[in-house]
């Protein structure tokens, strides 16, 4: 995974989802860490893309936090270790960007990684209609 070929939206979203994390004491970095912190970008593209497919924004944030909500805490202790759903979303995003034709790893790549996780963030995206195919038909339709 290299970083400097990330947009700085993408590499927020990783921060994001690292302090979400942190701050839950979540031991472990999730896909719905991931998915929360892409919904609550501001100025994201994740929010208005999943719109346009006719997914809710602010209902699958509403259940990712549900989500959240049920993963182990510890206390004490600052390690936070990638799941292993994470390390394989993390690991396909760059060649989304290579099969859409992007130099750069930016959010939507991110979020279709989510989509093709076999987690409950990943579920929870396909679920409500966010599939691969639709995710591209409307990012075709934003980019016009």
């Amino acid at each position: 995974m290299r970083l400097d070929k990330w947009t700085i939206k993408a590499q927020e979203a990783l921060q994001e989802a690292q302090q979400l994390a942190v701050k839950s004491g979540h031991p472990e970095l999730t896909n719905a860490h991931l998915l929360a912190a892409l919904l609550g970008q501001e100025d994201g593209l994740a929010p208005p893309l999943l719109q346009k497919i006719g997914v809710e924004p602010t209902r699958v944030k509403a259940q990712v936090m549900l989500l959240l909500d049920k993963l182990p805490q510890q206390s004490g202790g600052n390690g936070r270790y990638a799941s292993p759903e994470l390390q394989k979303a993390l690991a396909n995003v760059e060649d989304e960007a290579r099969k859409l034709g992007d130099e750069y790893v930016s959010t939507e790549h991110l979020l279709l990684g989510i989509i093709g996780a076999k987690d409950d963030a990943g579920r929870l995206l396909r679920d409500e209609g966010a599939s691969r195919e639709e995710v591209l038909k409307g990012l075709r339709a934003l980019r016009g």
